[in-house]
């Protein structure tokens, strides 16, 4: 009897084992990282809205660009007044230059903006075919057509602007329908995305940006996409094709997301690495969350998204909401 009840109770702790080996190899696997308590955002609500009416001398007429120091700080390339406008992180008005012309400081409808580290300032001066560089004062440091003899730019319009760790310009040049990259010292430059680039080829590009591994999207309008490179000008893909009409602009999250400014379409588009439609947010119009040719957008923090609301005079403030 007390054999038998040991065979027994030997079997059901065998049973037990396997049970619960059973039970765990149904658990999938999670492996974790420094983003494992991550959850993408759900949408979009307002929180503010930013010269409205009158920011500085005046009114803002159709912006085009936008750029935001570490501080929180942001400047408004101001196209149709052709200049610059600084705020302060609560969108108060602390400075603006520019005005229409070709010296230092002025500008034909310039276009887009972005910052190296927060020290430096560079804004495509669109028809005047050439980058100005300013310091966070919005003193004006260099002009950058070439430092080399040959103007590389003189027949190009100029849009979107980034910049890579090590300090090369990469330009969107919508009149050649081609990007161009240049060395840290702005001697020279190359270019990619032309019509010899088969799938990569783009058709009015805009505006730009690098992710944190080193991914470049291009706001590839013509062709109603974001198109990808690598900082080579390797083509890798694209994304928001059959979603997209014709963005102007776009941002990557340190989230893995990739935030388009849908311009033709009034709304602003989250995807995901494989392009799917994390959300959609606003439509066309003049309330809160409405849009009329949404032209650039910049995150803040991984929590705010400022978007350049062009046909409604604007900037909006928006929170991403978890």
């Amino acid at each position: 009897m007390k054999f038998t009840l040991k065979i027994l109770l030997q079997r059901l702790c065998w049973l037990s084992v396997l049970f619960y080996m059973a039970g765990c190899a149904s658990i999938p696997s999670v492996q974790k990282d420094k983003d494992s308590n991550y959850f993408p955002p759900k949408g979009l609500i307002p929180l503010k809205i930013i010269g409205g009416e009158v920011l500085g001398s005046t009114g803002l007429n159709h912006p085009q660009g936008i750029a935001i120091e570490p501080s929180g700080n942001f400047y408004i390339v101001d196209s149709g007044n052709n200049r610059l406008v600084k705020c302060n992180k609560e969108g108060e008005f602390i400075k603006e230059i520019g005005g229409f012309g070709w010296g230092d400081g002025e500008f034909n409808l310039p276009g887009y903006a972005n910052m190296d580290n927060g020290l430096s300032l560079y804004v495509t001066d669109t028809q005047n075919r050439r980058v100005q560089r300013f310091d966070n004062y919005l003193n004006f440091v260099q002009s950058i057509n070439s430092l080399s003899e040959e103007n590389f730019f003189e027949n190009s319009l100029l849009n979107g602007i980034v910049l890579s760790r090590s300090g090369e310009l990469y330009l969107s040049d919508s009149e050649n329908d081609c990007i161009w990259k240049t060395d840290p010292q702005f001697i020279s430059a190359s270019k990619f995305g032309g019509f010899e680039s088969g799938a990569g080829a783009v058709n009015d590009p805009q505006g730009m940006a690098i992710d944190k591994r080193g991914n470049l999207y291009v706001a590839d309008s013509g062709n109603d996409r974001i198109a990808i490179y690598d900082l080579y000008g390797n083509y890798l893909g694209e994304l928001g094709r059959g979603i997209l009409d014709r963005p102007f602009g776009v941002e990557a999250g340190r989230d893995g997301l990739v935030y388009v400014a849908n311009t033709f379409g009034d709304n602003i588009v989250a995807l995901d690495k494989n392009g799917s439609i994390v959300f959609e947010y606003g439509k066309r119009g003049r309330g809160e969350g409405e849009f009329d040719k949404p032209k650039d957008l910049k995150l803040f923090e991984d929590e705010k998204l400022y978007i350049v609301d062009s046909g409604n005079n604007r900037i909006q403030l928006l929170m991403l909401v978890k």
